[in-house]
């Protein structure tokens, strides 16, 4: 294993030496970045040296680099990728790098086509329309490479914890020539693809990566989509006339809440992700002023309040809460509605989870504050290189009513919403369904997770985040490229390890490609799965009534 990664290492090295076109940076500057880098690594990762076989082997191969480096000239471009490589080891999914200074020398050569995970393989969603009776075919092999060995060797290229966070990096590349040129030293622009088509029968399909000019004039088709939805990154409606089943779509796991929270805690990069969550998931200017910005942002306490309220005047069955998509964000802004949807229950359940962090300056660089502040604060002793345990008291459990009181009082800064029931959710319907698909990640992964641990049915594709991994993204730059990048600083123990979904968390109704034909492979077909599944619970509790 040791050796094929320095291989590995090596080709990805040499291939990109190919293009000297490019600019290159001064050798002794990629030195000083490299070495900035491991020791980054070392101080701020829960355990970067076991995935590589311990730390000699680490160091081995950081070694190897090294001499590398030192004795050739790299690109900025090729210079991530050589990073990227070595921390694919980790299948640490938070632990990544990226150059986001454009490529200048990228061919933006496209390929017209996309492909969707249907659970059990990718099928595709687009092409170039003179195809269209294609839609839906699955990929067997392109240039004769069956899938699988180019989902492993994507997996060589980049982080990712499972099979599916290896089919998703795969799905969201390929189409870029420059990738695939990475995954396929001798791929050309015209490459074959071999497809297996709705009817069960092989076909190639030759296909060319084109120019942005090319692309622009190329008429697509793609598959069909239920139209009936809301385009919002957050929102809930009703899914039929009778108001029986109520939708929760919820794009990403931040809301004024996150954002409240980073502000206290003096998060460094706050006003960056605010920026984005303007421009990205609000499509609007943001408002200058800080607390402005924030105050106007939609909150998902105050949603999911009324949307409960709303369910049980209607006295709704079934909810059905969507992460497809959800690459995550802040959990704790998720446990205020799993108190209005539980109730006491919500707080008296163990969820039997670990997290284990690590002390180190970028942590504390990440919370904006001193190791000093920080001892003085947690009345802590803490050095760097420590780790945080989570120490269950031996105390005497508190009572219920102190255990609700202490739950509020800890939130009730986030949202008026947050407040005390009582100990009765708001509204708890019969039926919760919670949709998942490859990219739900992260904090979306942890709701789906807490909400299963609840009673939730999960229904859909799984998840690219592992239940025992690392967490946590602790930014960092490297000085003298500016490349940018982030390692988890902590590691979260959610199940067994020999659970059978520690590594892959499998729906309780997994779909497959069979399930997404029988919806002619419509973007809405989880969805359109998971309705035909509450039809038939209901069924069946007719039956047992009656």
């Amino acid at each position: 294993m040791i050796k094929t990664k320095l291989i590995l290492i090596s080709l990805v090295i040499s291939s990109c030496c190919i293009t000297k076109a490019q600019k290159t940076i001064q050798r002794d500057s990629l030195l000083s970045d490299f070495q900035f880098f491991i020791e980054a690594l070392e101080n701020t990762h829960p355990d970067p040296y076991t995935a590589f076989g311990g730390r000699v082997f680490f160091h081995q191969q950081a070694f190897e680099i090294e001499n590398k480096l030192k004795n050739n000239d790299y690109t900025k471009e090729e210079f991530t990728s050589i990073l990227s490589s070595f921390l694919s080891t980790l299948k640490d999914g938070h632990t990544n790098i990226r150059n986001t200074e454009k490529n200048k020398n990228a061919t933006n050569l496209t390929l017209p086509l996309t492909l969707g995970n249907s659970g059990d393989e990718l099928y595709i969603t687009s092409l170039p329309e003179i195809h269209k009776e294609l839609l839906g075919s699955r990929l067997v092999s392109i240039n004769d490479v069956p899938a699988q060995q180019l989902f492993d060797k994507t997996g060589e290229l980049n982080p990712t914890e499972n099979h599916y966070g290896k089919t998703l990096r795969f799905r969201k590349s390929f189409a870029k020539f420059d990738y695939m040129k990475r995954l396929l030293p001798n791929t050309t622009p015209d490459i074959k693809l071999q497809i297996r088509k709705p009817n069960g029968k092989l076909e190639v399909l030759p296909l060319k990566y084109l120019t942005p000019k090319e692309y622009q004039n190329t008429k697509l088709t793609e598959v069909e989509s239920w139209d009936q939805l809301n385009n919002k990154y957050m929102y809930y409606q009703f899914l039929d006339k009778k108001k029986e089943t109520m939708l929760f779509h919820l794009g990403s796991v931040m809301s004024k809440e996150a954002f409240i929270i980073m502000k206290e805690m003096n998060f460094s990069n706050m006003g960056m992700m605010l920026n984005f969550f303007y421009s990205d998931l609000l499509n609007r200017k943001r408002p200058k002023e800080t607390d402005k910005a924030i105050e106007e942002l939609p909150s998902i306490v105050e949603l999911f309040h009324n949307m409960l309220v709303e369910m049980k005047k209607n006295h709704s069955e079934n909810l059905v809460i969507d992460l497809r998509g959800n690459t995550g964000g802040f959990t704790s802004i998720t446990l205020p509605t799993l108190y209005q949807l539980y109730g006491d229950d919500f707080l008296r359940t163990d969820f039997n989870t670990k997290y284990i962090r690590k002390i180190s300056p970028l942590y504390m660089n990440k919370l904006g504050t001193t190791l000093e502040a920080y001892n003085k604060k947690h009345s802590s002793n803490y050095e760097f290189g420590d780790y945080i345990f989570q120490n269950k008291s031996e105390k005497e459990k508190p009572s219920i009513e102190e255990e609700r009181a202490n739950f509020i009082a800890k939130r009730s800064n986030l949202s008026p919403r947050v407040k005390d029931f009582d100990g009765e959710p708001i509204y708890r319907p019969k039926e919760i369904i919670v949709i998942t698909d490859d990219r739900t990640y992260s904090a979306a992964f942890h709701y789906a997770f807490y909400l299963w641990k609840m009673g939730a049915t999960i229904v859909g594709v799984p998840c690219c985040q592992a239940p025992n991994t690392f967490m946590e993204i602790t930014s960092f730059t490297l000085p003298k490229t500016k490349i940018s990048g982030s390692i988890s600083n902590s590691y979260q123990l959610y199940l067994p390890p020999t659970d059978r979904r520690a590594k892959t968390f499998y729906p309780n109704h997994t779909m497959n490609w069979e399930d997404f034909q029988k919806y002619n492979f419509n973007k809405q077909a989880e969805l359109m799965y998971t309705l035909d599944l509450l039809k038939e619970k209901s069924k069946q509790s007719l039956t047992k009534t009656k």
